[in-house]
């Protein structure tokens, strides 16, 4: 009976623990989200940059968290966190508000033709407000043009940007060039010139991979509208996009190499080979290694401290991870949300297994005393 008993202590023990642990702000899915969303309503409602952050926490911050947990907008365990995230949004002193701009592909790693401002933030998580990506023709000079690229020469003629591509750092025999909003490095030359090269003969329209996630609305792509343009036809301008109509964000690009490969998430059986389903232990180590995943929050550096906190974490952190693109540049949101999967499945069937043993406990709890009357 007494062993019984200790069984149960124990099981209620650790199915109580495992509560406790998900109790705490950031292991939930909404926590996170929860806690950035009530500090842009501290910066909307505070004027955070208005007075000195001290007169700010008592004044504004405090009461505007609280009254996000009341409304039940915010889980209790997370006002802590919120406080401190909405007052490292509330520095002493801010620069001069963000500029408005265009959204920054950050997939296509091109400039779209979606407007923004800190009014009006892009709509898709992959793009970000860049004021560089505003129209050339308004520069003055040539600092005016300067795409965030080292690898480019960015110069103003005439009131119009224009931006020369220097892939001039060999590696491994290859040629890198960092990625900007207006210049884009093709494969390196048989020589040792430091100039992009025209479009060969190779050139076709290539479609691109579109948004990761398929929006229910989908917002513009930023490319203009298609017309003699077609699929896998010689073009000649490299860099080109035209817009076929598509609802999930696909382009048509002129370029000389597939931009999909080496992969875009695509589900259909048919277009995989060696599909092998995970067993027990493999969702076990990716529960693992998505549990050693370090989250941050963060500032891009073309940001000021007045804007939003971002939240993800930080590739350097990881390495090779199938939450990584192969290039080790970008995050792969498909094989991230799989390892995520994997950690909920891994987690259900030790609930189970835990909620079997408790309820086989109190089957033989119940004999033993229907035994003793």
């Amino acid at each position: 009976m007494r062993n019984v008993i200790r069984g149960l202590v124990v099981a209620s023990l650790l199915l109580g623990s495992s509560a406790s642990v998900l109790a705490r702000c950031g292991d939930r899915p909404g926590d996170m989200p929860a806690v950035h969303a009530v500090s842009a309503s501290v910066a909307a409602e505070c004027g955070c940059c208005g007075r000195p952050l001290g007169l700010q926490r008592t004044a504004c911050i405090v009461p505007t968290v609280r009254a996000a947990v009341r409304a039940r907008h915010l889980p209790r365990r997370c006002l802590g966190r919120a406080v401190r995230s909405a007052a490292r949004s509330c520095p002493l002193e801010c620069p001069p508000p963000m500029r408005a701009g265009k959204c920054f592909d950050t997939i296509g790693l091109a400039c779209t033709d979606v407007a923004c401002s800190p009014d009006q933030p892009c709509p898709l998580p992959n793009a970000f407000c860049n004021p560089r990506c505003l129209d050339a023709s308004t520069c003055t000079s040539d600092a005016d043009c300067d795409d965030g690229n080292p690898c480019s020469r960015d110069t103003c003629a005439d009131g119009t940007c224009a931006h020369e591509c220097l892939c001039v750092s060999p590696v491994g025999g290859t040629f890198t060039c960092c990625p900007g909003p207006a210049a884009e490095c093709s494969p390196p030359p048989p020589t040792t010139s430091t100039t992009l090269p025209p479009c060969s003969d190779a050139c076709r329209y290539y479609l691109t991979c579109g948004w990761p996630v398929c929006p229910i609305k989908p917002p513009p792509t930023g490319a203009p509208p298609c017309t003699t343009q077609e699929l896998g036809a010689p073009c000649s301008e490299r860099g080109e996009r035209c817009d076929p109509g598509s609802t999930c964000g696909e382009t048509l690009l002129c370029t000389d190499r597939d931009p999909t490969q080496p992969s875009c998430p695509i589900s259909r059986r048919r277009f995989k080979d060696g599909v092998s389903y995970l067993d027990d232990a493999e969702r076990g180590r990716l529960r693992a290694e998505l549990m050693r995943i370090r989250l941050a929050t963060y500032h891009y550096r073309w940001e000021n401290s007045c804007t939003a906190e971002h939240l993800g974490f930080i590739i350097d952190d990881l390495g090779k991870s199938p939450a990584v693109s192969p290039d080790g540049m970008t995050v792969d949101l498909y094989g991230y949300a799989s390892m995520a999967v994997a950690a909920i499945q891994a987690q259900e069937r030790e609930i189970a297994a835990l909620k079997g043993e408790v309820a086989a406990l109190r089957h033989e709890l119940d004999e033993r005393k229907s035994s003793h009357r």
